[in-house]
Protein backbone atom coordinates (compact mmCIF):
# COMPACT_ATOMS: atom_id res chain seq x y z
CA UNK A 1 0.00 0.00 0.00
CA UNK A 2 1.81 3.32 -0.89
CA UNK A 3 0.49 6.36 0.93
CA UNK A 4 0.92 10.07 0.73
CA UNK A 5 -1.14 12.83 2.48
CA UNK A 6 -1.03 15.61 -0.11
CA UNK A 7 -1.47 19.35 0.62
CA UNK A 8 -1.76 22.28 -1.71
CA UNK A 9 -0.04 19.72 -4.01
CA UNK A 10 3.41 19.22 -1.24
CA UNK A 11 3.19 15.27 -0.14
CA UNK A 12 4.81 13.18 2.11
CA UNK A 13 4.95 10.02 2.00
CA UNK A 14 2.88 7.94 5.25
CA UNK A 15 3.92 4.65 7.02
CA UNK A 16 1.88 2.49 8.95
CA UNK A 17 2.24 4.44 12.38
CA UNK A 18 1.13 8.00 10.52
CA UNK A 19 -2.02 5.46 8.69
CA UNK A 20 -3.07 4.22 12.23
CA UNK A 21 -3.34 7.49 13.48
CA UNK A 22 -5.23 8.50 10.88
CA UNK A 23 -8.16 5.63 11.58
CA UNK A 24 -7.92 6.75 14.92
CA UNK A 25 -8.77 10.73 14.18
CA UNK A 26 -10.99 10.51 11.07
CA UNK A 27 -14.44 10.23 12.43
CA UNK A 28 -16.39 7.22 11.94
CA UNK A 29 -19.36 8.18 9.83
CA UNK A 30 -20.24 6.90 6.74
CA UNK A 31 -18.44 9.34 4.54
CA UNK A 32 -15.23 7.63 5.31
CA UNK A 33 -16.61 4.68 4.60
CA UNK A 34 -14.15 4.37 1.06
CA UNK A 35 -10.73 5.64 3.02
CA UNK A 36 -11.74 2.90 6.33
CA UNK A 37 -11.94 -0.08 3.69
CA UNK A 38 -8.59 0.90 1.84
CA UNK A 39 -7.13 1.00 5.34
CA UNK A 40 -8.54 -2.06 6.17
CA UNK A 41 -6.62 -3.74 3.29
CA UNK A 42 -3.19 -2.20 4.87
CA UNK A 43 -0.49 -4.93 5.85
CA UNK A 44 -0.29 -3.12 9.29
CA UNK A 45 -2.24 -5.42 11.90
CA UNK A 46 -1.84 -1.72 13.80
CA UNK A 47 -3.91 0.26 11.15
CA UNK A 48 -6.34 -2.81 10.87
CA UNK A 49 -7.22 -2.65 14.45
CA UNK A 50 -8.01 0.74 14.21
CA UNK A 51 -10.57 0.48 11.44
CA UNK A 52 -12.11 -2.41 13.29
CA UNK A 53 -13.28 0.10 15.76
CA UNK A 54 -15.33 1.66 13.35
CA UNK A 55 -18.87 1.18 13.23
CA UNK A 56 -19.39 3.15 9.78
CA UNK A 57 -18.13 0.31 7.40
CA UNK A 58 -19.06 -1.02 4.65
CA UNK A 59 -20.26 -4.44 4.72
CA UNK A 60 -17.68 -5.53 2.50
CA UNK A 61 -14.87 -4.06 4.67
CA UNK A 62 -16.25 -5.93 7.50
CA UNK A 63 -15.99 -9.14 5.74
CA UNK A 64 -12.68 -8.64 5.15
CA UNK A 65 -11.96 -7.88 8.69
CA UNK A 66 -14.09 -11.15 9.98
CA UNK A 67 -11.15 -13.13 7.96
CA UNK A 68 -8.44 -11.42 9.18
CA UNK A 69 -5.13 -12.95 11.04
CA UNK A 70 -4.79 -10.74 13.85
CA UNK A 71 -7.20 -12.16 16.95
CA UNK A 72 -7.05 -8.30 18.11
CA UNK A 73 -8.45 -7.15 15.02
CA UNK A 74 -11.13 -10.37 15.09
CA UNK A 75 -11.55 -9.29 18.46
CA UNK A 76 -12.68 -5.60 17.61
CA UNK A 77 -14.64 -6.04 14.59
CA UNK A 78 -16.77 -8.12 16.58
CA UNK A 79 -17.34 -5.49 19.71
CA UNK A 80 -19.12 -3.78 16.58
CA UNK A 81 -22.68 -3.70 14.91
CA UNK A 82 -21.75 -4.46 11.50
CA UNK A 83 -19.23 -7.08 12.43
CA UNK A 84 -21.64 -8.84 14.34
CA UNK A 85 -24.14 -8.41 10.99
CA UNK A 86 -21.55 -9.80 8.66
CA UNK A 87 -20.82 -12.84 10.96
CA UNK A 88 -22.65 -16.02 9.83
CA UNK A 89 -22.49 -19.16 11.10
CA UNK A 90 -19.47 -20.71 9.19
CA UNK A 91 -17.22 -18.06 9.93
CA UNK A 92 -18.30 -18.21 13.68
CA UNK A 93 -17.05 -21.22 13.93
CA UNK A 94 -13.59 -20.58 12.12
CA UNK A 95 -12.86 -17.74 14.68
CA UNK A 96 -14.06 -20.19 17.33
CA UNK A 97 -11.47 -23.05 15.47
CA UNK A 98 -8.61 -20.27 16.15
CA UNK A 99 -8.95 -20.91 20.24
CA UNK A 100 -7.73 -17.92 21.23
CA UNK A 101 -9.11 -17.28 24.66
CA UNK A 102 -9.37 -13.60 24.05
CA UNK A 103 -11.42 -14.03 21.10
CA UNK A 104 -13.31 -16.53 22.59
CA UNK A 105 -13.92 -14.39 25.43
CA UNK A 106 -15.50 -11.95 23.17
CA UNK A 107 -17.67 -14.21 21.01
CA UNK A 108 -19.06 -14.82 24.88
CA UNK A 109 -19.54 -11.23 25.74
CA UNK A 110 -21.31 -10.53 22.21
CA UNK A 111 -23.20 -14.14 22.64
CA UNK A 112 -26.98 -12.07 23.36
CA UNK A 113 -26.27 -9.69 20.37
CA UNK A 114 -24.99 -12.42 18.20
CA UNK A 115 -27.89 -14.72 18.71
CA UNK A 116 -31.03 -12.52 19.66
CA UNK A 117 -30.04 -9.10 17.86
CA UNK A 118 -27.89 -10.34 14.90
CA UNK A 119 -29.28 -14.11 14.06
CA UNK A 120 -25.77 -15.33 13.28
CA UNK A 121 -27.15 -19.03 14.46
CA UNK A 122 -28.80 -20.24 17.32
CA UNK A 123 -27.60 -19.75 21.17
CA UNK A 124 -27.73 -24.15 21.24
CA UNK A 125 -24.65 -24.02 18.27
CA UNK A 126 -22.61 -21.09 20.12
CA UNK A 127 -23.07 -22.79 23.47
CA UNK A 128 -22.28 -26.26 22.43
CA UNK A 129 -18.98 -25.06 21.21
CA UNK A 130 -17.73 -23.54 24.01
CA UNK A 131 -19.15 -25.86 27.38
CA UNK A 132 -16.46 -28.25 27.11
CA UNK A 133 -13.71 -26.22 26.28
CA UNK A 134 -10.80 -26.98 28.14
CA UNK A 135 -10.19 -23.76 29.60
CA UNK A 136 -12.37 -23.17 32.43
CA UNK A 137 -12.14 -19.23 32.20
CA UNK A 138 -14.30 -19.67 28.73
CA UNK A 139 -16.93 -22.31 30.76
CA UNK A 140 -16.58 -19.72 34.01
CA UNK A 141 -17.78 -16.30 31.80
CA UNK A 142 -20.39 -18.66 29.89
CA UNK A 143 -22.08 -19.91 33.48
CA UNK A 144 -22.48 -15.88 34.02
CA UNK A 145 -24.37 -15.25 30.97
CA UNK A 146 -28.47 -15.17 30.11
CA UNK A 147 -28.35 -19.04 28.33
CA UNK A 148 -30.58 -21.81 29.06
CA UNK A 149 -30.89 -23.59 32.13
CA UNK A 150 -30.08 -26.77 31.12
CA UNK A 151 -26.64 -25.78 30.21
CA UNK A 152 -25.98 -23.31 33.02
CA UNK A 153 -27.08 -27.05 35.15
CA UNK A 154 -24.32 -28.65 33.73
CA UNK A 155 -22.17 -25.55 34.14
CA UNK A 156 -23.40 -25.91 37.48
CA UNK A 157 -21.46 -29.62 37.92
CA UNK A 158 -18.49 -28.55 36.07
CA UNK A 159 -15.38 -30.35 37.55
CA UNK A 160 -13.55 -26.66 37.87
CA UNK A 161 -15.27 -25.48 41.64
CA UNK A 162 -15.16 -21.63 40.04
CA UNK A 163 -17.04 -22.86 37.17
CA UNK A 164 -19.34 -24.44 38.77
CA UNK A 165 -19.88 -22.04 41.59
CA UNK A 166 -20.78 -19.10 38.97
CA UNK A 167 -23.40 -20.96 37.09
CA UNK A 168 -24.84 -22.02 40.96
CA UNK A 169 -24.63 -18.28 41.57
CA UNK A 170 -26.28 -17.66 38.34
CA UNK A 171 -29.44 -20.14 38.43
CA UNK A 172 -30.01 -18.77 41.88
CA UNK A 173 -30.39 -15.60 40.56
CA UNK A 174 -33.20 -16.84 37.95
CA UNK A 175 -34.57 -17.81 40.98
CA UNK A 176 -35.13 -14.59 42.23
CA UNK A 177 -36.71 -13.12 39.04
CA UNK A 178 -39.06 -15.65 38.48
Amino acid sequence: MKSMFIVNGISTKLGFKELELIADILPDCEENALIFHELALSKSSEVRTAVACKEHLMAETAEILLKDTSIMVLCQILKTDIGKACLNKSELTRLIELGSIRLLKRIVMELDQLVNEFGCCDMKYIIEQLIQHQDPLIRYDLSGCDIPINYLNILAHDHDESVAMNAQTTLNDLDYIF
